[in-house]
């Protein structure tokens, strides 16, 4: 192992980082030295002959050697990969909350020549910011994502094969977004997955390279349109064959071991439902944040009515997805959050200590733009009536379907055609 020592001067967070160069020959296992090289410049380690490059804050360096073998192995020398790297901390109760930003992260050489050449005039702090803004916007692809928690933990035995999953996508919004959702998608571990593809947009042809370029995918188009995401998902849901769907929104992006996790989860603990935790990118602020989930859903909702697992994190079951009515259609906004609360009446509801889901936050995101965000007067409305039905449901007095849990429908036919 090689490492550098390189300070930061700029403005945040400062202080000092450790640049890391690893190899995979034996000699990786040499102690971490205790007075690291210094170095000028990122520019000066790029040229270093080794395989893997890995920026870490100083206060993470001893977990991360401790973890290097179990990292090197997760990410062989020929591949364009990355992982990204938080410090392990207990779950929040009873509801998502943040661990703060993300810096750190371990990548093959190649791919850490690749970040430098696009962004020549970042500083260590910025640099996994940019590796996952290039990556999520087509400008460095990569094979294999990863997010890894230090110090490294026990990871769930993987289950049995995974059967066939459909993988429910609706789209309104960036092309690009969503062609980089589906590269990620056809690059998952282990996994049989058929994306389930509803185009919410005005001129679908613009979409029929993307359908070339993916044949494993199956694109429809919604009409009228717009629609809004849930007509999308629950007629999607409706028409999928596998056993096991799982929720994905186009502008984010899914780990590779999304599929092989979430299922062995679903496996040890018999349940139905089953999310992780989110690594958000804020394109907006340029920072990326690691937000965890209450492990015990079905707990964590039993004690209040919150935000206790990210929709499009999940993987369900499809007969118990449309056992408990499945997704209302009524709104373009917020029925995840309804079909949650009605799920916890008839499901096992789990998530993963896991980070294995990438939300991007921009401009033009639902819960962003500024007639659908957050805050606006539909969605707090919306949110105080569900929440007190929810409660007065678990204490008796109504059901659901007396209540405003129920599932609504649209008012509008809406068919999905192929593309």
């Amino acid at each position: 192992m090689v490492c550098f020592a390189l300070e930061d001067h700029g403005l945040r967070p400062g202080g000092r980082w450790l640049v890391v160069g690893l190899s995979l020959e034996p000699a990786s296992a040499s102690p971490l030295p205790q007075d690291p090289r210094e170095v000028n410049s990122l520019e000066a380690v790029a040229a270093e002959n080794v395989s893997h490059v890995a920026v870490v804050k100083a206060e993470m360096a001893s977990s991360f050697y401790e973890a290097s073998p179990q990292l090197l192995s997760e990410l062989s020398a020929g591949s364009r990969g990355a992982i990204v790297l938080v410090t392990l901390r207990p779950c929040p109760w009873p509801e998502a909350a943040s661990d703060g930003r993300v810096y750190s992260f371990l990548a093959t050489m190649d791919v850490f020549r690749q970040l430098l050449a696009q962004a020549p005039d970042a500083v260590p702090w910025q640099l996994c910011f940019r590796l996952l803004f290039a990556a999520l916007n087509g400008k460095l692809p990569l094979d294999r994502l990863l997010i890894r928690q230090l110090p490294y933990p026990e990871l769930n035995e993987a289950a049995s094969e995974c059967p066939p999953v459909a993988v429910i996508i609706a789209h309104r919004g960036d092309p690009e977004h969503l062609r980089t959702a589906l590269h990620f998608l056809h690059r998952l571990d282990s996994a049989r997955v058929s994306p389930q593809i509803g185009l919410d947009v005005e001129n679908p042809a613009e979409y029929r390279q993307m359908a070339e370029d993916y044949p494993h995918a199956r694109f429809l188009h919604v009409q009228p349109s717009p629609a809004g995401p849930y007509v999308i998902r629950q007629e999607l849901a409706e028409r999928a064959s596998p056993e096991l769907l799982m929720l994905h929104d186009s502008d984010d992006v899914s780990c590779s071991d999304r599929v092989t996790s979430l299922y062995g989860e679903m496996c040890a603990s018999n349940c139905d439902f089953v999310g992780s935790h989110e690594l958000r990118v804020d394109e907006l602020t340029g920072e990326i944040f690691a937000i965890r989930f209450p492990l015990d859903v079905i707990a964590a909702l039993r004690e209040r009515a919150g935000h206790a697992l990210l929709h499009g994190t999940g993987m369900i079951r499809r007969d118990s997805f449309l056992k408990s009515g499945g997704l209302s259609t009524d709104q373009i906004v917020a029925n995840d959050t309804q079909f949650l609360f009605r799920a916890y009446f008839s499901m096992k509801i789990r998530n993963v200590n896991s980070f294995l889901y990438v939300r991007r936050r921009h401009a033009g995101a639902l819960t962003v733009a500024p007639e659908t965000a957050n805050g606006i007067p539909l969605r707090v409305d919306l949110d105080l009536r569900w929440r007190a039905d929810f409660q007065r449901i678990k204490q008796g007095e109504m059901t659901v379907a007396e209540s405003s849990l129920r599932q609504m429908r649209t008012a509008t036919r809406h068919r999905l055609v192929g593309l």
